[in-house]
């Protein structure tokens, strides 16, 4: 089965998912379709070793004393929350509907199995369920926005 009708459909679509790729923080990203494989990556090969040209090296600047960063006090530690993480890459809804409630809110308890948000890959949205009992301390991903794999979705207490 041919699903490609010439060689600009392809461009089109490494293109787009070069953009995909670049949008996102994935290291490695790969598709079939037919007998059409492609496969990107974020970091290419170093560039061959070659022999460093011969310079006189340039006399160093004198570089003024850096004055060390104030000290910031650090984040509170949420060693009693838990966090339950995007299972795969796309973008997060919090609600089923744009006009509807959103699944989850901060301060309303969860049971496993709840459905905590959707998030819509390749056309087919996947309803994302909360992976533990507790009450939801904080939501970490923003409405229509694309999540990365295993990047934080809410923490639970």
């Amino acid at each position: 089965m041919n699903y490609f009708n010439n060689l600009t459909e392809i461009e089109s679509l490494v293109s787009r998912l070069i953009d995909k790729l670049d949008a996102s923080r994935t290291e490695h990203l790969e598709l079939s379709v037919g007998d059409v494989r492609i496969a990107l990556d974020r970091h290419c090969a170093p560039p061959p070793h070659s022999a460093p040209a011969m310079s006189m090296p340039a006399p160093a600047p004198e570089i003024p004393a850096v004055q060390p960063a104030p000290e910031m006090p650090s984040a509170p530690e949420r060693s009693d929350a838990a966090t339950v993480n995007a299972p795969l890459l796309g973008v997060a809804y919090a609600a089923p509907a744009p006009d509807a409630a959103p699944f989850v809110t901060v301060g309303q308890s969860v049971k496993k199995g709840d459905i905590i948000c959707i998030i819509e890959a390749m056309k087919v949205m996947n309803e994302i369920e909360c992976d533990r009992d507790g009450v939801v301390a904080e939501i970490l991903f923003e409405n229509g926005k694309m999540v990365e794999f295993g990047q934080p979705l809410i923490s639970v207490k």
